[in-house]
């Protein structure tokens, strides 16, 4: 175990402190900062050197206990902690190099110059942050507009149905958008139509992906078809490659739901091509190809970060799932770096889940039940973060990617549905 010393040290303090029970500690935390959301089961991982606190936990306890600077210190270079403030500035310069956008830095953009990139990026950015809306709104103040010649008019008339869920409406209309756009100096309407098609179909295999994968995939390789088409033109839209990634990693998730749990995909349309390809090769070649273009995808998406036309919550997306997906193809130590490289400038559920489901692929990629323990402690942490949200994901994927937990530690998963972390 990591941490040992250092976990020996605390709990004397703890109990040389007064606190006899981890309880009366935590209360004394909480009343130096009510923020902090820490079980007497996390406090054990502590004390026994399984886990390491965060700053923000750490900072707490050293106030509570009495550390002095130099034994502070010492835990701080044990834990590979740095002080508070330095990593804050660390986290604000990585933010500002990274350009990381917000909504509202797209809002302006759009209101000091109305043109159709910005309005395009503008939309996206509203629809991104849920906020439909606006976005229709917008769009529909956009239409009124009289000197808006049949494609642009019928291209957001397209936008204003697929927003409001209404897919094979939007689809027709942009296919009918589509077919003015023949001349060159279309090309960058044809491209955003392709992509909004693209999309279309997209949300629609989303929207049935647990209840009809077999037309989920239909749905999704359709998609792809579009959003390639769009990447013929522009290489570097990014708004393209993270669609087109999402698109690769989901498609290849069905495959792999599909295969272990020995699913026959139909013969049907869109997916006879595909039926006809893993026949020709071995079923866990053409997944890996999906989950390797997707990791393409959102390298590409990372590398073109800087042009500022994807949100924040887009671009964490595209960091996450490009880490988790070398799990997806056993490059384990790659994925561990990504991985860890994450948690080191940002911890919350979201990472520690991901660290679950690699030690959960590394159990059974190896065999091995250490691998099954770590994945336990990770998911402990991540629900100390988010209970309710880690919650409902260990239900969700009870017969997906934490399948093989549900299987084999029925027990700790249950009590950690009932709130019971594991010691």
């Amino acid at each position: 175990m990591q941490y040992i010393e250092a976990g020996k040290f605390i709990k004397k303090k703890r109990k040389s402190g007064g606190f006899r029970t981890q309880k009366s500690f935590i209360d004394a935390l909480m009343k130096i900062d009510s923020d902090i959301n820490c079980s007497e089961s996390y406090v054990s991982l502590i004390e026994s050197g399984v886990k390491s606190p965060g700053l923000h936990l750490l900072d707490a306890m050293s106030i509570v206990l009495g550390f002095t600077k130099q034994e502070k210190g010492e835990l701080l270079l044990i834990y590979k902690r740095v002080p508070s403030d330095f990593e804050l500035t660390v986290k604000s310069n990585l933010k500002e190099n990274l350009k990381i956008n917000t909504i509202d830095a797209i809002r302006k953009k759009y209101e000091n110059n109305r043109n159709s990139v910005n309005l395009n990026n503008y939309v996206r950015a509203l629809v991104i942050e849920n906020n439909s809306t606006e976005a229709i709104n917008i769009l529909q103040n956009n239409t009124s507009e009289k000197n808006l010649d049949f494609i642009e008019l019928q291209e957001r008339t397209a936008r204003i149905a697929a927003i409001s869920g209404n897919y094979d409406f939007a689809i027709q209309a942009f296919l009918l958008a589509l077919q003015g756009c023949k001349e060159d100096s279309f090309t960058y309407t044809k491209n955003q139509i392709l992509i909004n098609i693209g999309v279309c179909y997209f949300n629609k295999g989303l929207s049935i992906k647990d209840k009809d994968q077999t037309n989920s995939i239909e749905f999704m390789l359709k998609a792809k078809e579009y959003f390639d088409q769009a990447l013929e033109i522009d290489n570097k839209n990014i708004f393209c490659l993270d669609e087109n990634a999402r698109c690769c990693y989901n498609i290849a998730y069905l495959l792999e739901y599909f295969k272990n749990n020995n699913i026959k995909l139909k013969n049907i349309e869109e997916t006879e091509k595909l039926v006809t390809i893993i026949n020709s090769k071995k079923y866990e070649n053409v997944i890996k190809e999906f989950f390797e273009q997707a990791i393409d995808f959102y390298s590409r998406v990372i590398s073109n970060s800087e042009k500022g036309e994807l949100l924040d919550k887009a671009l964490k997306e595209a960091v996450y799932f490009h880490a988790y997906a070398h799990c997806k193809i056993k490059e384990f130590d790659k994925a561990l770096f990504f991985i860890n490289t994450i948690n080191i400038l940002e911890q919350n559920w979201i990472t520690f889940f991901l660290k679950t489901g690699y030690f959960v692929m590394r159990y059974e990629s190896e065999n091995k039940e250490e691998f099954l323990d770590f994945a336990l402690q990770e998911l402990n942490i991540a629900y100390q973060y988010e209970n309710e949200k880690v919650k409902e994901f260990i239900t969700y994927e009870k017969d997906k990617e934490l399948k093989v937990l549900w299987e084999l530690r029925n027990v700790d998963m249950l009590n950690l549905l009932e709130g019971n972390l594991s010691e």
